[in-house]
């Protein structure tokens, strides 16, 4: 039903008191049943009365309310409602003709063209159902302890889907920074809180530091699909058995074939007890990076029986010494490769530690376990008979390591895998920490780096949700008809959605000179001459 004063005296009475004392029910029945009623093929032909226009339309985007004013000035629009449908009990779903009483709530509703503030005053009933319930009606279009309606919670959740800024979505809503955070935390947990592992076959374990030296995080990659199922807060055995309890409850234990970690002393001890039938493999990366101390030992060893002239001329080769000799020669520059070849010509200790670095690669790198197992054997050997020669204790323990550590490596061999593309998502996930300058909720931050390296299903996931479909807090996904907005009453172009534009700066750029007149206009239409 369309209601509209085509009385201008009326219509000032109407503006003067748009809103009226919904504090009265008496008063707002009386003023709905005065309203004139009119045909809704009724056409407006003065734009200046689209202030008061009632629409029926507005029945079908509020279900159940009465629009009983209206105002628009200033890019703001403020809606005056009243439930007059039947109310439903909360608790037995069931109408109720008794009301314990009233109360009024303000809402947010989404912005549209022309108005970026949208504001609902919502008169509502407290039910006295026969089941003892005394709470508010149930109001479909308005989700349970929200100061907003569900369109506007589903265009949030929409912009959040489509990676737009926390800060920036709050402030062109105007609402708080922690009511965006909410929302996207609701839709990420509805989807991430717990990810499928039914085909779980190989993963990777690596940890990432919080509070660099103070605070670790521990992540559990999906190597088949690239995707992070399970962070979990600290890197000690307590922490890490969280994950394999999770793995054991989801019955996935027994279909693990191969799980790549690095030389902790916890991993190991948790996957043996809780894999069974999994291989337990070692990194490259780890076992060079732990190849690194022996180099940085060696050079302080160096350093150590030089004098004090000895120093200044050979000290400035061995600045880096450890990174030239584990890189590749073809990436270093001239300069390094110089200076590596009067360290390998001068001392003996690194002539003797450099052959051992393409040694300890081809182990991950040969084509049979028999080729792996003997260039193992030979790099412990020779270890062991440079620690001997030259004095170097650290060169005999990095041997005993890869002596103890010999199953875990021979194993890589077999399966071909490792923590490297769980390092570069590790790598990702501290990016991601420095945008938002910390979080201080673990659970959020681990639901956005489950969100942000979610493989195949990230990009499923933004295929799956419509813009007018929202997350609500229960795991449901209501469709909340975002399309139909308050804004076609008031405006024939399309809603058009909030988006982020480059902002530009200083004067308008000269357009190109006419050839018919010389002169030049610019943007604003002034002649630049």
């Amino acid at each position: 039903m369309v209601t509209v004063f085509h009385n201008y005296n009326q219509r000032n009475f109407a503006m003067a008191n748009i809103v009226p004392d919904l504090s009265n029910p008496s008063e707002i029945l009386r003023l709905i049943r005065e309203m004139p009623v009119v045909s809704p093929r009724c056409k407006v032909e003065d734009s200046r009365l689209y202030p008061t226009v009632h629409d029926y339309r507005l029945e079908q985007q509020f279900p159940g309310a009465r629009c009983i004013g209206m105002k628009c000035h200033d890019g703001e629009c403020r809606i005056a409602l009243v439930m007059s449908d039947a109310a439903i009990c909360p608790d037995c779903g069931k109408p109720c003709g008794s009301y314990h009483g009233y109360g009024t709530r303000k809402l947010r509703d989404c912005p549209f063209a022309g108005a970026d503030f949208v504001e609902i005053q919502l008169r509502y009933r407290r039910v006295k159902c026969t089941c003892g319930c005394t709470k508010r009606e149930s109001i479909p279009w308005l989700p349970t302890r929200k100061r907003m309606t569900l369109q506007l919670q589903a265009l949030i959740q929409h912009e959040l889907r489509m990676e737009m800024p926390i800060s920036k979505i709050a402030e062109t809503h105007n609402v708080s920074w922690h009511t965006v955070k909410d929302e996207d935390k609701t839709q990420l947990a509805h989807y991430f809180s717990d990810v499928d592992v039914s085909r779980l076959r190989r993963f990777a374990i690596d940890e990432f530091a919080l509070h660099k030296g103070h605070k670790y995080a521990t992540t559990f990659m999906d190597l088949d699909t690239g995707a992070i199922f399970y962070v979990v807060e600290g890197k000690t055995v307590e922490a890490v058995k969280q994950s394999f309890e999770h793995l054991k409850a989801c019955g996935v234990l027994d279909q693990i074939e191969a799980v790549a970690c690095d030389m902790n002393a916890g991993f190991p001890k948790l996957i043996k007890r809780y894999c069974p039938n999994a291989d337990l493999v070692y990194d490259l990366f780890h076992v060079i990076s732990n190849f690194k101390d022996v180099l940085r030992e060696a050079r302080l060893q160096v350093v150590r029986t030089l004098d004090a002239k000895a120093k200044r001329e050979f000290g400035r080769h061995l600045r880096g010494i450890e990174w030239s000799i584990l890189m590749p020669r073809a990436r270093l520059t001239d300069k390094r490769r110089e200076d590596l070849d009067t360290v390998l010509k001068q001392n003996e200790l690194f002539a003797a530690l450099q052959p051992l670095v393409p040694l300890i690669r081809e182990i991950w790198r040969a084509p049979s376990v028999e080729e792996a197992e003997a260039q193992l054997t030979l790099a412990c050997k020779l270890l062991k008979e440079i620690g001997k020669k030259y004095d170097f204790e650290k060169a005999k323990k990095f041997g005993r390591m890869l002596n103890r550590r010999r199953q875990g490596i021979l194993q890589a061999w077999k399966h071909r895998i490792g923590t490297n593309r769980l390092e570069g998502a590790n790598n990702k996930i501290k990016v991601l920490k420095r945008l938002a300058y910390g979080y201080r909720d673990f659970e959020y931050f681990a639901l956005k780096i489950k969100s942000s390296i979610g493989g195949y299903f990230n990009v499923m996931l933004r295929c799956s949700l419509r813009r007018s479909e929202a997350v609500l807090p229960d795991g449901l996904i209501k469709d909340v008809h975002l399309s139909f907005s308050v804004g076609r009453l008031f405006s024939n172009r399309p809603m058009v959605s909030t988006q982020m534009r480059r902002k530009t700066y200083g004067p308008p750029r000269p357009r190109k000179k006419d050839k018919a007149k010389g002169t030049g206009t610019t943007s604003q239409g002034v002649s630049s001459t």
